[in-house]
Formats: C-alpha cells, sequence, structure tokens
C-alpha cells in the first residue's frame, strides 16, 4: 500500500505563477482513458485532475512558499512583463520538444505519467531559471516531465 499525504497547500490560498505546457487534444484524451483504468483499479482517496486542468510545468517562475519582502502578486506586477518577455525569446530560441510519457508513478501525494526529461527541456529551464530572478531568488527547474493525473485526498 502506498502511504499518502495531503498537500499543506490543499484547500489553502496560494499564490504562485508557474510557466506550463497543455497537452494536445488526443493526449488529453490519452490522459483520461488512463485515469479511467486508474480509478477502476484503485480504492483509495484520489481526486482527480480534470481533463482542462492538465498540464506539465515547465518552470515555476514564484513558487507558492517564496518568501520576499512583498507579496507573490505585486512581485509579478513587477517583473511579470519583463519575464514574460524574456521567457518568450527564449521559447522562440527553442527546437521543438518531443515528450513521451511512458511511466506511471506514485509519490506521497500524487499520481502521474512521466517523461524522460530531453536535454532541449533541461536547457529551456535552466535558460529560464538564469533569466528569471528577484531579490536572493531563481526559480528551481524541475528535474521531471509530468503530468498529474490524481491528488491524494486524505492520509492513508
Amino acid at each position: 500500500m502506498i502511504r499518502t499525504k495531503v498537500d499543506p497547500l490543499w484547500f489553502k490560498r496560494c499564490c504562485a505563477f508557474h510557466l506550463q505546457l497543455f497537452p494536445d487534444r488526443e493526449t488529453v484524451s490519452k490522459l483520461c482513458a488512463l485515469q479511467d483504468g486508474i480509478e477502476r483499479e484503485c480504492d483509495g482517496p484520489l481526486l482527480r485532475v480534470p481533463a482542462k486542468s492538465m498540464h506539465m510545468t515547465v518552470v515555476t517562475l514564484i513558487n507558492a512558499g517564496a518568501q520576499f519582502s512583498m507579496s507573490n502578486d505585486e512581485v509579478w506586477k513587477l517583473n511579470g512583463e519583463r519575464w514574460t518577455g524574456v521567457v518568450e525569446r527564449l521559447l522562440e530560441e527553442t527546437p521543438p520538444i518531443c515528450l513521451s510519457f511512458q511511466e506511471v508513478q506514485a509519490s506521497e501525494a500524487a499520481i502521474f505519467v512521466k517523461a524522460p526529461e530531453p536535454p532541449e527541456l533541461r536547457r529551456l529551464r535552466s535558460a529560464i531559471s538564469d533569466a528569471v530572478w528577484f531579490e536572493d531568488w531563481r526559480p528551481k527547474p524541475p528535474r521531471i516531465a509530468h503530468v498529474t493525473l490524481f491528488r491524494f485526498s486524505a492520509e492513508e
């Protein structure tokens, strides 16, 4: 049995800013079919991620727990336009990235599908992290490519 925990931010107001990739319709359809199969086989406390909310986080520009001299909203208002321009330029310079989600994994907080992180994605994440900063903070790029299918809703 998988030991689960509830995300401490669950049901709390949080303010974070992410660059996200939303899968195409065909991929979302396949992910929904996978969710259906997991729901049939699992009797755990699953909260299904709605199809329209499925995404892969490329990089978190401001995380919910960041500690700045001002609110995350204010940091975004001050830097968001410049950061968006930098990200758009970096995206234009990045060749298409092919992701192949091949593995279903469970963590303490979620069930997700995972793809190997290709070098192009790693370089893009690193370039964004180097370009986006505020005070003494820079985003820390994720090390995996994944799409969350379920969150756990209670401890077991």
